[in-house]
């Protein structure tokens, strides 16, 4: 069977869970395996027949439970209502990118587990964001920051991981991180783990290691993109309201103006630790190179329940390189606290990679477009059956140029697939023009330039590649 990409209809016609309130749950369902633990109860017993004390406890913690899944409901309702209505504003479904080949051939797929163990080594609450001798650019084969890393649509939809993908990258680190998350002060608490001697009871008890090891843990990695200028009109943003703890769920923001002139969202930002405006904010040395604001939802679709992650904002000057980012949180209580994630970091920084690449000059990539699969084309029928104005979608992609071509076995003469030139495109850099203090490309240029490698041949996959020129690079 074919592998079916996710795409924004799926996720308007399925249920969606929010990460954090899974989490929640399971933080609640902790509670509840902690008074075992303290009871000595190894075996499934009556609550009713428990100690007046514990079973008043464990009661309310279902009552918790039980909240939560009705928060899930109407969150499942705002996010999707919120979703439909920057369809509108977007006057049609907004264009889908393909983007797991190249976010694969981005990623140092060779050294995964290396980095990701020299990572962990260290003894920081929060792996993998900053190391001494490790950091989370040391999963990628160029290990720069990246620059002009902006969307190329102001609202798109990109499929950065397919379960083939993640398989060979990330999921082979999955299973670690989660027992090195169950071993972090934080989470030990909730778990009421204090000991080393603790934590493996609970193993013993809870954790069905092996099985984690041998399990399916495939996923789908789905961005939705909302890219703007600071001074750009913008009708409706699909951002959730802060939520306070109340049992309603908000998402999505009337603007009707530009992010400097508006004054419904406080983005949160601080200057000498005093709360700032946006305003205010750009007023500060970082605030004063910012150009673009994206707003990036991360979902992903594991054993066929699909997940809102998070929203991380980022703001970017004008050659498109970050500038700073933070986690854009909704939904947050003061029964469980939420931090910036080195998986969202992962994500984001991902994705500008990909953007970087969209947005080079370089003679090995070009965007293409991509025919609908059956599946997609039944569900934008569906979609317009309710419609009065039709609506398609558009799935674009990175492709190998035609001009590239390599010569297999036979002596046949073709263009190769991207992941046959994996090892290829490995081996070149990027240079970039214009940018910190840097001069410009033949002295009037501000890009991004992918330099193929000196050495070309043979490829690891036994095709030769032959010879190719760079693109001239032409005005803009």
């Amino acid at each position: 069977m074919s592998y079916k990409p996710l795409n924004l209809l799926e996720i308007l016609d399925s249920p969606i869970k929010s990460t954090t309130m899974a989490q929640a749950e399971m933080q609640l369902f902790s509670k509840i395996r902690a008074i075992e633990l303290e009871l000595g109860i190894t075996s499934e017993v009556d609550v009713l027949d428990l100690p007046k004390e514990p079973q008043e406890k464990i009661v309310d913690i279902y009552e918790q439970i039980k909240m939560l899944e009705h928060l899930q409901y109407e969150f499942n309702n705002a996010y999707k209502k919120s979703l439909n209505k920057l369809v509108e504003v977007n006057k049609g479904l907004p264009v889908h990118i393909n983007a797991w080949d190249i976010h694969d051939h981005n990623l140092d797929v060779d050294n995964i587990v290396t980095t990701y163990k020299g990572v962990i080594n260290d003894d920081d609450e929060i792996p993998l964001i900053d190391n001494g001798d490790y950091s989370l650019l040391d999963f990628f084969t160029d290990n720069s920051s990246p620059v002009f890393a902006t969307a190329p649509y102001n609202i798109c939809a990109v499929q950065l991981q397919s379960p083939e993908t993640y398989d060979k990258t990330m999921g082979q680190v999955m299973t670690d991180d989660i027992l090195k998350t169950m071993r972090s002060e934080r989470l030990g608490r909730d778990y009421g783990i204090h000991t080393e001697e603790d934590y493996k009871r609970f193993e013993d008890q809870y954790l069905d290691t092996v099985a984690m090891e041998n399990a399916d843990n495939s996923c789908e990695l789905f961005c939705i993109v909302q890219q703007y200028t600071i001074d750009e009109f913008i009708e409706f943003m699909h951002l959730g309201h802060k939520w306070s703890g109340e049992k309603d769920v908000h998402w999505g923001f009337d603007i009707k103006d530009t992010l400097l002139g508006q004054d419904i969202i406080n983005f949160g930002f601080t200057d000498g630790g005093t709360e700032v405006d946006l305003q205010e904010f750009l007023t500060t040395e970082m605030g004063k190179v910012t150009k673009f604001v994206v707003a990036v939802d991360i979902i992903n679709k594991s054993d066929g329940v699909i997940f809102y992650e998070s929203t991380i904002l980022s703001f970017y000057d004008e050659h498109g390189s970050p500038t700073t980012a933070r986690r854009w949180e909704p939904i947050a209580h003061e029964d469980y606290s939420i931090e910036l994630t080195h998986s969202d970091m992962f994500t984001v920084t991902a994705l500008e990679k990909v953007f970087q690449w969209w947005n080079s000059d370089n003679d090995l990539l070009e965007v293409g477009d991509l025919p609908l699969s059956p599946s997609v084309r039944k569900r934008v029928k569906k979609y317009n059956k309710k419609r009065s104005s039709k609506r398609s979608i558009t799935y674009k992609t990175l492709k190998v140029r035609p001009t590239l071509k390599v010569i297999d076995s036979d002596g046949v003469e073709r263009t190769p697939r991207l992941r046959e030139i994996a090892q290829h495109t490995r081996r070149g850099h990027w240079a970039h023009y214009g940018i910190n203090g840097k001069g410009k490309l033949f002295g009037k240029y501000t890009k991004s330039v992918y330099r193929k490698p000196k050495t070309i041949g043979k490829l690891s996959s036994g095709l030769v590649l032959k010879d190719y020129e760079l693109l001239e690079v032409k005005d803009d």
